[in-house]
C-alpha cells in the first residue's frame, strides 16, 4: 500500500473562512501524483476541530449497551429520520487533556457513569474528505443500572436521554438501519466481534 510523505504535497495559499470553535480554511494545493509528476493546483476546503473521543459504555452483566439520545443539527433536513439521534457518549478533547482522561469525563457527564474498565480501541478520521477530526474510540465497562436517566451539561445546551440497549437489539438496529452515525454503527459492530471477551 502507497504511503506518501510530507513532501509530497506543496500549499500554496491558505485562507481563513471562519475562525472559531470549528474553523474552516480554504486551501490552494498541489500534490504529487502516483505517476511520479505533480498535479496543477487545486482547491480543498478543511474544516479543523479539537479531537475527540467516542466511548461504548457496556455492561456484560446485563449484556446492555447505554447510548444516548440528542438534537444534532447536522441531520436537521434528514426527511427520513429524526434529529435527535442516537449514539455513544462523544466530546471534544480539552486543552491539556489526553483521550482516556476525556473518555472518562465524557462518559460521566452523557451518563452518570464511571468506568470500571475503559478499553482503548483504536482512532480513526471521521471524514478526512473535509474535515481534519480524528475519533479516539473507547469501550467502557459499566454497570448499566447506575446510567442517569437524563444528562448533559446546561451551559452547553447538551439535552440527553439515556437509553440501555441489549446488545443484540443494537445490533438489530444497526443492521436495520436505525442507528444512522458513524461512531454508533462502528461502535455496535465492534461489540459484536468482542462482547463475549469482555465476558470473561
Amino acid at each position: 500500500m502507497s504511503q506518501k510523505s510530507s513532501l509530497a504535497w506543496k500549499i500554496i495559499d491558505k485562507k481563513t473562512l471562519i475562525n472559531h470553535f470549528l474553523s474552516v480554511y480554504q486551501y490552494s494545493i498541489k500534490i504529487r501524483l502516483f505517476s511520479g509528476d505533480w498535479s496543477t493546483p487545486f482547491t480543498r476546503i478543511m474544516a479543523k476541530s479539537p479531537q475527540a473521543v467516542v466511548v461504548i459504555p457496556f455492561d456484560p452483566s446485563t449484556n446492555e449497551v447505554v447510548m444516548v439520545e440528542q438534537f444534532r443539527i447536522g441531520a436537521l433536513n434528514d426527511t427520513e429520520h429524526s434529529p435527535w439521534l442516537l449514539e455513544f457518549v462523544a466530546g471534544g478533547i480539552d486543552t491539556g487533556e489526553d483521550a482516556a482522561s476525556s473518555a472518562s469525563r465524557e462518559l460521566q457527564e452523557e451518563t452518570g457513569l464511571d468506568a470500571k474498565q475503559l478499553i482503548p480501541i483504536y482512532s480513526y478520521y471521521s471524514s478526512p474528505g473535509l474535515h481534519n477530526e480524528k475519533i479516539h474510540l473507547f469501550c467502557a465497562v459499566v454497570d448499566s443500572t447506575k446510567t442517569h436517566d437524563f444528562c448533559g451539561i446546561a451551559a452547553d445546551n447538551e439535552d440527553i436521554k439515556t437509553h440501555r440497549i441489549n446488545l443484540s437489539d443494537a445490533i438489530e438496529m444497526a443492521k436495520s438501519g436505525q442507528l444512522n452515525n458513524g461512531a454508533a454503527i462502528i461502535g455496535t459492530q465492534w461489540l459484536a466481534l468482542n462482547a463475549e471477551s469482555l465476558n470473561r
